[in-house]
């Protein structure tokens, strides 16, 4: 039994790293879900969906950067949620150190919808952080 009013564990550490190259650098950092959500993605299937998706969030960067010139680099983790069918419902940011609403609003769009083919089983939770970095 899942006792649901204890807190979410910490996301694991870090383990793989994707570069979306170009002047501005957008890295994202694949983490596994939490446990309680019963996650059965391996990290390559979490990342490939993600990965086709780097050249927009990269552009949602770049649109920040022309936006704010003194825009800090920094990091934003974003949590969602791929139900049964495979298709990402929900998209929330859980933590964001460039305080860009815009940016984040528009990274949030870019993965809002993703489908993750074959659908994995159930509901499953992930964090995910992107870095982004100017060159």
């Amino acid at each position: 039994m899942i006792n649901r009013s204890a807190r979410a564990p910490a996301p694991p550490r870090v383990r793989h790293w994707l570069h979306a190259g170009g002047r501005a650098v957008v890295l994202a950092a694949a983490l596994l879900a939490t446990p309680a959500h019963g996650n059965s993605l391996s990290r390559d299937a979490i990342i490939r969906p993600i990965q086709q998706r780097m050249p927009r969030i990269r552009h949602c960067y770049r649109a920040a950067l022309a936006r704010h010139k003194t825009l800090p680099d920094g990091r934003m983790t974003v949590r969602f949620t791929i139900a049964r069918g495979g298709l990402v419902t929900i998209v929330r940011t859980t933590r964001d150190d460039l305080g860009d609403a815009t940016l984040a609003r528009c990274v949030r769009r870019v993965l809002l919808g993703m489908r993750y083919y074959p659908a994995p089983p159930g509901r499953n939770t992930i964090y995910f952080p992107f870095v982004f970095r100017k060159r």
